[in-house]
């Protein structure tokens, strides 16, 4: 026959078989203070032990109470879980410990049947009500901190922020911020009452600001509360610098044709503060070609990534080219770099050659009669001969005789003047594979060894070129 174990709660019982239910209290008891609920999670058999739980549950806060389980006769208390607080005859008791509303406290007992039959447990529950309220004291505290930038230009305008943190545990109450700047900045106009701050909470600042002097400046702002006469401050460090970058290229104005040129780039940090992060770049015009392996030291190529410059720091970068054909090219530089003072320098720079045709020029100047007798005349023949195959030339000629002969004639040049010894041809226009043929006949005058001088002068000559026929006058 199966064992049967009742249990029960102050009004509430509960009947456990495994074969019927029978009637009797129920397992649970509610109140406005708590409800208690029982129920038996082992043993059957009369040899079994026997466990079962009362829990106890809050509904509101409770202090320390008391928890009393009595047993019937037949039954034998084996353990509980928490131990009981003491044990007087058939009952059980223990502390309640203090509860907030909704917690939980459950006990395990452990018992042994001493026979067949039903048994009921009995609980009790003494609660203690209790009632808190909370005091709490703090103290507000505030902290500024301060930021702006490390460097600005001169003349600009620049921002700093002003953070005013309560990072204490109460209101700080009728916040006031004071700014402090120094004479070489000048400040924009801001609110100074910040009104209440609660804890955790921050109020946030920007101010505008003008450079007005070159040098490092400090910024101070203080912030001040109605619990405390002793201010939060920070400070924030400007040094105000004028920034600048250069770029300049140079190179020949005039170039031959397949011969090679160097165009050398230049950028110069001219300001009072680092650049960062400056790249050069060299654009080539159409027709110019880079000369191979030219760059000796430098970056290949026409893009240098330069990095940094410090004040008063330069560098230079040479690109030799070449043309293969007579023409006027412009090659163009541009520079970006970034100061330290967040300014961005775009300079730029052009350098620009002309690539002629060498000219190849053959002069040559003879006489006619020589020796000549005084009284007598003598023709002079000069030459010119363009041998250059692409350029047209324009030379300017000069003809002198000595004191032993006279000009008298000019032939093969139009608008060419005689001038007591001397004959002026002016410019003389030859294209390229051209002659011209000039004469001037002279007299002699006087004896003695006269001699005839031709100069010429060309863009292309870097002196006059000369040549010298002698003449004798008997």
């Amino acid at each position: 026959m199966h064992r049967f174990l009742l249990l029960l709660t102050t009004g509430l019982c509960l009947l456990c078989s495994p074969a019927s239910a029978a009637t009797g209290p129920g397992t649970r008891y509610g109140s406005d203070q708590l409800t208690l609920a029982k129920e038996q999670v082992a043993g059957v058999l009369l040899t079994d032990d026997f466990r079962y739980t009362v829990t106890l549950q809050a509904r509101q806060a409770l202090a320390d109470g008391l928890l009393a389980e009595e047993l019937p006769e037949g039954v034998t208390f084996v353990s509980a879980e928490p131990p009981p607080l003491r044990i007087t005859g058939r009952t059980l008791y223990w502390r309640i410990p203090e509860l907030a509303a909704s917690d939980r406290h459950t006990v395990t007992i452990a018992v042994r049947l001493g026979g067949e039959g039903i048994f009921i447990t009995k609980t009790w529950a003494a609660p203690n009500p209790m009632a808190t309220l909370p005091l709490a004291a703090g103290i507000p505290k505030l902290e500024v901190i301060k930021t702006g930038p490390e460097f600005t230009e001169y003349g600009s305008d620049f921002t700093f922020n002003i953070e005013v943190r309560n990072t204490g545990n109460a209101v700080a109450r009728n916040v006031k911020v004071l700014e402090i700047p120094p004479p070489g900045l000048s400040m924009g106009n801001f609110m100074p009452d910040q009104g209440d701050i609660p804890a955790g909470q921050s109020r946030n600042i920007t101010l505008t600001a003008r450079a007005r002097n070159k040098g490092t400046h400090t910024n101070l702002a203080r912030a001040f509360h109605d619990a405390t006469p002793v201010p939060a401050e920070d400070n924030a460090t400007v040094t105000v610098v004028e920034s600048r970058l250069s770029l300049n290229q140079t190179g020949p104005a005039v170039a031959w044709i397949s011969r090679p040129v160097t165009w050398t780039t230049t950028v110069r940090n001219d300001g009072e503060c680092h650049v960062n992060d400056l790249v050069v770049e060299t654009i080539l015009p159409y027709g110019v070609q880079p000369v191979a392996d030219s760059i000796a030291g430098t970056p290949r190529g026409l893009t240098w990534h330069v990095g940094s410059l410090s004040p008063g720091q330069s560098r230079s970068f040479d690109v030799m080219v070449t043309s293969d054909a007579p023409r006027k090219a412009t090659a163009r530089a541009t520079a970006r770099g970034v100061a330290v003072t967040g300014k961005v320098w775009k300079p730029e720079a052009s350098v620009t050659t002309a690539w002629e045709a060498a000219p190849g020029v053959l002069t040559a100047v003879t006489d006619s009669v020589d020796p000549v007798r005084i009284g007598n005349s003598t023709t002079y023949r000069i030459s010119i001969v363009n041998q250059g195959d692409l350029r047209a030339i324009s030379p300017r000629l000069m003809f002198s005789l000595s004191g032993h002969l006279r000009p008298v004639q000019v032939a093969g040049a139009k608008g060419a003047a005689i001038m007591g010894q001397t004959v002026d041809f002016g410019e003389i226009p030859l294209k390229p594979r051209s002659k011209v043929e000039l004469q001037i006949i002279a007299t002699g005058v006087q004896a003695g060894p006269g001699k005839a001088v031709l100069t010429m002068e060309a863009d292309f000559l870097a002196a006059p070129m000369v040549k010298e026929e002698s003449t004798h006058v008997y």
